[in-house]
């Protein structure tokens, strides 16, 4: 959760102003709580030797996007 609230902020950051007061902080982290729920699932099944190439590359997207 301290991952998702971090990211939360430094995209939120990161955004001009005025974009940055129009947002939606809730849905913002929703959407971060998911993508590391995602992650977390793919690198289960990369563990046991079963994600897929596709699902590997997403991850690599998401650990970059948000630095886990």
């Amino acid at each position: 959760e301290a991952k998702a609230e971090t990211s939360m902020y430094e995209q939120l950051a990161a955004m001009p102003e005025d974009q940055r007061y129009k947002t939606n902080s809730n849905i913002l982290y929703g959407k971060i709580r998911n993508d590391i729920d995602s992650y977390r699932t793919i690198e289960q099944k990369a563990l046991k030797g079963l994600a897929t190439k596709d699902e590997a590359l997403k991850a690599k997207e998401i650990k970059e996007r948000l630095g886990l």
